[in-house]
């Protein structure tokens, strides 16, 4: 169903340091349509410092042009989600599932 996929997602990927090491700004790789469905969320305190930890399951059609990676980003309505893993589940390159957290968003707060 089409309305599953009711988000805009955009994967960044990073392109290197300048020569002191400053990292360059991450490049757009790819824009596509996704289902983004909370899995977990935890917080623990650390040196007076909340921590909250989000764990994500983010849901794209397959696509033969593109194939995104563990090394890339997410980027949607302002949220950065790291990419811990991507696979296509049953094989059948329809669609892929990518689990994904972000860490001390704050995004709504």
């Amino acid at each position: 169903d089409a309305s599953d996929f009711n988000s805009l997602i955009t994967f960044m990927g990073a392109t290197g340091a300048e020569v002191d090491g400053t990292p360059n700004a991450p490049v757009v790789l790819w824009t596509t349509h996704a289902n983004i469905a909370m899995w977990r969320g935890r917080e623990s305190d650390k040196q007076q410092q909340r921590n909250a930890v989000s764990s994500f399951k983010i849901t794209m059609r397959y696509s033969k042009l593109f194939v995104p990676t563990s090394n890339m980003t997410i980027l949607c309505h302002g949220q950065t989600y790291n990419i811990e893993s991507v696979s296509d589940i049953d094989g059948q390159q329809v669609q892929l599932e990518i689990w994904a957290w972000t860490e001390n968003d704050g995004v709504g707060a």
